[in-house]
């Protein structure tokens, strides 16, 4: 809104589209299942969800209630709930009701390790990816791919080669029946010059035009709406509409949740060499509000909340507000395989209460109120 409102959008220097490269692909037909349900379990939770994206919260809940109907399965794929899901023992609460788990990964998450079968999957460094459009901003998309640099150590294998076992046990083998070097072929088929440019640089600039290639919207009015008319029609607030937050109690903290520069949300903790650099996450709390709680720097201390509580040592800082307190994501493990990080620091998930966003389904992560008591 605030680039069309200067005139910033699609020029050169501002907010531009970005550029669609068609790749070709290796055509397949899905198998089709004459019973299976019509919607999806997280369906028709909140206002204007994204059917193609869904929201965790709610597929959690559909799986905890059994409705619109019982599953009895979970895949998970380079993904870890048990610590990046709000309320983790509801995380657990649903993976109990489940009849089977199977959880693919580089290493043995959390999730991993509430699952009934882990696959080894490859890292980036041992794997063959297909190519992709990388977007510049100013120099227009770029065409790159990904090569191994180590054959894959143990027993791990790419995400082609377990669905292209797990399909021929199942009698699907035919939908998967092609290498990674057959689908990357046929992805640049009729652009030779950018094959023999990713082989020889790694990587493919595009080139041509990045500005003026806006045709219009997909509004009603094919314009930036700054009343979109489909939300009134939906009964949302046409406009955003600024609703402050509810007031912090005396004596008590909103969590927030955040990013630090060495770990990767809850996924890259257990690497030795980052941990050298983060061992342990911390509790980040005021001096002022430190000080009125007898709490000094490295203190050990419960926080609570209504689902649950931990104990973390406390980082006296003048870094979040006097009602505000912060701890990292990644820690207080649950899986022994994850062995350098295991037995270190807190599990936010643990403390996090998992509201709702009405309007998008996703988890309201800075909606939980703690309390602190040192010990």
């Amino acid at each position: 809104m605030i680039n069309a409102l200067l005139g910033n959008w699609d020029k050169a220097g501002g907010l531009v589209l970005p550029r669609k490269v068609h790749l070709g692909s290796i055509p397949f037909e899905a198998p089709f299942y004459e019973d299976n349900p019509d919607d999806r379990i997280d369906m028709g939770r909140s206002t204007m969800m994204f059917d193609t994206e869904g929201a965790f919260k709610h597929a959690r809940d559909a799986v905890i209630e059994g409705k619109p109907y019982p599953v009895k399965g979970l895949v998970t794929y380079k993904i870890n709930p048990m610590q990046t899901g709000a309320n983790r023992q509801k995380t657990v609460k649903m993976i109990n009701k489940l009849d089977f788990m199977m959880s693919i990964d580089v290493t043995m998450s959390d999730t991993a390790w509430m699952a009934d079968l882990v696959l080894p999957a490859a890292t980036y460094l041992e794997r063959m990816d297909p190519v992709s459009v990388s977007q510049g901003i100013s120099s227009g998309p770029a065409l790159v791919t990904r090569d191994p640099v180590v054959k894959p150590l143990y027993e791990s294998k790419s995400g082609l080669w377990i669905i292209k076992q797990l399909a021929k046990r199942l009698d699907l083998g035919e939908h998967f029946d092609y290498t990674m070097e057959e689908y990357r072929e046929a992805q640049l088929k009729g652009m030779p010059e950018a094959a023999a440019a990713l082989k020889k640089d790694g990587v493919y600039e595009v080139g041509g035009d990045y500005v003026g290639l806006h045709k219009g919207f997909k509004t009603l009015s094919k314009k930036v709406e700054l009343y979109n008319k489909r939300y009134k029609m939906a009964g949302i607030d046409p406009m955003p509409v600024y609703r402050p937050p509810k007031r912090v109690p005396t004596n008590r903290f909103r969590m927030v949740v955040g990013r630090n520069a060495y770990t990767t949300q809850g996924s890259s903790t257990n690497n030795t060499l980052l941990n050298e650099l983060v061992p342990e996450n911390s509790l980040w709390i005021h001096p002022r509000s430190a000080g009125k709680l007898n709490i000094s720097q490295g203190d050990l201390v419960v926080v609570s909340s209504s689902v649950g509580k931990q104990k973390i040592k406390a980082f006296v800082t003048k870094k979040t507000r006097k009602d505000t307190v912060y701890m990292s994501t990644g820690y207080g493990v649950i899986s022994k395989g994850l062995r350098t990080v295991f037995g270190s620091g807190a599990c936010i998930a643990e403390i996090l209460e998992d509201k709702n966003d009405d309007i998008t389904g996703n988890m309201a992560m800075h909606e939980t109120i703690v309390t602190i008591r040192k010990i």
